[in-house]
């Protein structure tokens, strides 16, 4: 795997120029943590568990849903969305799909809300 305690410090010192600049900031230093300290160690999870806390706290919540807005037919479609930046040649675009592609459309309306910056072949072949 290369020199994951290199890519640490290197994600750290990262971390340290610009602290705030994403959301996601630090998902890769959590990643490598787990090939330096394997098993469940505690202080994996509490960096999850941290990291977790400063995106909750950097995001502004949603306003409540209001069930006037809910169609409570139940005999109407499910409306699924999946959401994700890896709707192009990713290894996650070849897991979402079979889930694309085998929901009944009679039963289920499928939403997808693809939030990645570029488009490539495999974004068309989803679509």
């Amino acid at each position: 795997m290369g020199a994951p305690r290199d890519a640490i410090a290197s994600y750290e010192r990262c971390l340290q120029i610009r602290p705030r600049r994403t959301a996601t900031r630090g998902q890769n230093r959590l990643l490598a943590l787990n090939y330096v300290v394997p098993g469940e160690d505690p202080f994996i999870c509490n960096a999850h568990v941290k990291w977790g806390r400063d995106v909750e706290a950097a995001i502004e919540p949603l306003p409540a849903l209001s069930l006037a807005d809910v169609d409570a037919d139940p005999d109407r479609p499910l409306v699924v969305g999946y959401v994700s930046p890896d709707l192009h040649t990713h290894s996650v675009s070849y897991f979402a799909e079979a889930p694309l592609s085998h929901h009944d459309p009679s039963r289920v309306k499928v939403i997808v809300y693809d939030v990645c910056p570029r488009g490539d072949a495999r974004t068309e072949h989803l679509r």
